[in-house]
């Protein structure tokens, strides 16, 4: 399974992770405040004005440059039994685990104010 598929173009306005119980969300380029990355680069976090998205894997640096360059694409989860033999034989991305925070509305309008 292939966890990380970019862009294709900039006919789409933003990422869309799909979270292990199959929900998707999509969220805008232009939401982004910050992205920061392990230097083993096996934790990815984005931190949006709506929410914080933490993902896991290996080699999760082509996702964080395509973040902070505003044209990520697509981010999903592999399937439990690809986990141990994929990720060590792919040089992509390979993602374990997404973590999506809401935030809450009113801290949401505060960063967007810059507060």
């Amino acid at each position: 399974m292939r966890c990380y598929e970019t862009r294709p173009g900039r006919h789409y306005l933003g990422g869309q992770f799909v979270l292990n119980d199959g929900s998707s969300h999509m969220i805008p380029d232009r939401w982004i405040h910050e992205a920061k990355i392990d230097e083993d680069g096996k934790r990815l976090r984005l931190f949006y004005s709506s929410c914080t998205i933490e993902v896991s894997g290996f080699r999760l640096k082509k996702i964080y440059v395509d973040a902070v360059e505003g044209r990520l694409g697509k981010v999903t989860i592999a399937d439990p039994p690809d986990n141990i033999e994929a990720a060590e034989t792919t040089e992509e991305p390979f993602v374990t685990n997404i973590i999506y925070l809401a935030m809450r509305p009113e801290s949401a309008s505060n960063l967007e104010r810059g507060n």
